[in-house]
């Protein structure tokens, strides 16, 4: 409530963008506070709301929505040579939906050392793994190139990116509908892989815009991060294996890509 204030009043948010994070915030609660006597009773109105939900997620994850200002913190820049240049804005329309995503349908998350390290026990293979795989395939395909750096507005691009680029994906794409998934196949063979493989694909989907290489690319990274949070139980772990993989990327390859 109060970055929307915050926001409203530095003129990022019009009124069209307050009533849209409104009506987004209002079918959640509809959907995940009162999701087992709902679904229990009126499964296709949970399923209609599931697809109202996951559309309007994506609509703001790819900024359709009208009435967002997003600041613009650096615009075509070239980080090193042979790379595509690169923008970036701080997205409130993406971070709200992700932040949304995770305080309404998400719960168990860390609370503890204990739990922390055990957490870390299950990702860290998978974290070192995904990095080692992505990096390597992205080379083989010509994607990237050794190109190691620390720019002017590092500090910015590792808080923009951990809070508002990947929690928001993985509050998506593995908090909401991998475990969705995951809980409709109940009861079919091999659930949890299908779950994983078809969350992935939808993840890989969403960088479209990059070609097919980097479909391909973001669909091995979509299975990495789901494999993350499957070992070891935890958002948390999916959040951390996909930030160890963009910011390897960002501070030791071409970043966005080698062109």
């Amino acid at each position: 409530m109060a970055s929307v204030v915050v926001g409203t009043l530095s003129g990022v948010l019009s009124f069209i963008a307050v009533s849209l994070i409104a009506l987004y915030s209002s079918a959640f609660w509809f959907l995940c506070i009162y999701s087992e006597t709902v679904y229990l009773s009126h499964r296709a109105l949970r399923f209609f709301l599931t697809g109202i939900v996951s559309i309007a997620a994506v609509l703001f994850g790819v900024h359709a929505f009208p009435g967002f200002s997003n600041p613009l913190i650096v615009r075509n820049v070239i980080l090193s040579d042979g790379a595509e240049p690169f923008s970036m804005y701080i997205n409130f329309d993406k971070t709200a939906a992700g932040l949304l995503l995770l305080g309404f349908c998400y719960h168990g998350y860390l609370s503890n050392r204990k739990q922390l390290f055990q957490a870390l026990r299950s990702a860290a293979p998978v974290i070192f793994g995904s990095i080692i795989v992505l990096i390597a395939i992205s080379f083989a395909v010509g994607y990237l190139r050794f190109a190691p750096k620390i720019p002017f507005f590092a500090l910015i691009w590792v808080i923009n990116n951990l809070f508002f680029v990947t929690l928001s994906e993985e509050a998506f794409f593995r908090g909401f509908l991998m475990k969705g998934l995951d809980r409709t196949l109940s009861g079919v063979p091999n659930q949890p892989t299908i779950a994983l493989f078809l969350s992935a694909f939808a993840f890989g989907l969403a960088h479209a815009g990059g070609g097919l290489a980097y479909v391909c690319i973001s669909t091995l990274a979509g299975i990495g991060y789901g494999l993350a949070y499957q070992r070891s139980g935890r958002i948390e772990m999916a959040i951390l294996t996909h930030f160890a993989v963009n910011i390897t990327h960002f501070f030791l390859f071409t970043y966005p890509r080698s062109i």
